[in-house]
């Protein structure tokens, strides 16, 4: 199975391995190919009876928020697993470009707070959100589509790592201080992270992404955060208030799940700047079409 892929180009290296643009060639199509380097793995056949588990689960997961899992297997010491391959650029690319809106923010948190939703019914909670792991598509209504490329490695990683190795993966400005003390709390950790990247988004950057994990966890546990509205005037005051309920240091402080969290989200009608002027979405299509 593995000869039916051809890879074209390197799209980075993780703790689980490498990732890759190929080429599906019995199909004819660009997939998203990402190997796992398992010879460490002690026990090969307990591993794949849990990793196939896990690819199953994420097979079975039907949501426009969430690419789709193609095809997976077991090649000697590495697993691999294949997965849609949609045109867009991660948050990451477009950190620094001022090219998100307010209203944008607050899209994509409505989004990705409801791809959490369906993803819990299934026992997945995402715990390594960074920049780099939500892709934004443009589609031809000029709409923006946010996805979340990484969904299912929070199971995957200690499969392949053993123990809870969860905060280990995080990007240290995203370090929930419960996931990092090895105490997770499903969707409630996962909210801390939505908070943080509507933070990174508003503020077209993140004070804390270029600190050692310790540091940044310290600075997150005691709120050593600098206002928001330092980087960005206009900033809806409910949005900016239910933002820093969900990046509460201590978990007990923030809604206690993603249906709370929505409930409690300020709706479309309040986005608007601190003159009461409307604060509508900007298009990326001259970004989109200058990288492809």
């Amino acid at each position: 199975m593995i000869d039916r892929y051809t890879f074209k180009e390197s799209l980075g290296e993780g703790r689980l391995g490498k990732v890759h643009l190929a080429e599906d060639k019995l199909l004819k199509r660009d997939v998203i190919f990402r190997e796992f380097d398992i010879s460490g793995v002690a026990d090969k056949l307990e591993f794949e009876k849990n990793f196939l588990g896990v690819v199953k689960d994420l097979s079975s997961i039907e949501n426009a928020n969430v690419l789709s899992v193609l095809d997976a297997g077991i090649d000697g010491d590495f697993a691999y697993l294949v997965s849609e391959s949609v045109k867009g650029l991660t948050l990451e690319s477009l950190l620094g470009r001022k090219e998100f809106s307010i209203a944008d923010v607050h899209f994509m948190a409505e989004q990705l707070l409801e791809t959490l939703g369906e993803l819990r019914h299934i026992g997945f909670f995402h715990y390594h959100f960074r920049l780099s792991s939500v892709l934004v598509h443009v589609k031809a209504s000029g709409r923006k589509h946010f996805l979340m490329t990484d969904v299912g490695y929070s199971k995957l990683l200690p499969l392949i790592h053993g123990g809870d190795t969860g905060a280990l993966m995080i990007a240290p400005a995203f370090a929930a201080p419960e996931l990092c003390e090895g105490q997770p709390r499903g969707e409630v950790t996962s909210l801390f992270m939505i908070g943080q990247l509507c933070y990174a988004m508003l503020a077209d950057c993140h004070p804390l992404a270029d600190l050692p994990l310790a540091v940044a966890l310290a600075k997150h546990k005691v709120g050593e955060l600098p206002y928001v509205s330092g980087y960005r005037g206009g900033i809806p005051s409910s949005f900016r208030d239910w933002m820093y309920k969900l990046m509460s240091p201590k978990w007990e402080d923030r809604p206690q799940s993603v249906s709370e969290a929505l409930a409690m989200m300020p709706g479309d009608s309040e986005m608007v700047d601190g003159g009461g002027v409307r604060v509508m979405p900007q298009s990326m299509a001259s970004i989109f079409d200058a990288e492809s």
